[in-house]
């Protein structure tokens, strides 16, 4: 299955039951490897406000981890300056 066959279906699955603290999930128009979400958290300091994410998924996924971008300002220790949250890769 490439990556572009298996995100479409992965984001398909997750639009049915989209989690409480995820709205407006879509994907860029003209590319399926690139979703935009807004995220709801759930804990202080981060509860008051709404962050806007963009998912980024390469062509190797599920070998490689998406990118993962705050296009909102965030104050994280692991998010950069530029919104790049840089952990993620650990964690695949």
């Amino acid at each position: 299955m490439t990556a572009i066959k298996r995100v479409a279906k992965e984001l398909e699955d997750l639009q049915k039951e989209l989690p409480w603290y995820l709205r407006n999930l879509v994907c860029d128009v003209a590319n399926v490897l690139v979703w935009h979400v807004l995220l709801l958290p759930e804990t202080p300091p981060y509860n008051l406000r709404a962050f806007q994410l963009r998912i980024n998924f390469p062509r190797e996924y599920p070998f490689k981890p998406p990118t993962v971008t705050f296009t909102t300002r965030i104050y994280h220790p692991n998010v950069d300056t530029d919104g790049q949250s840089w952990r993620l890769s650990i964690c695949w």
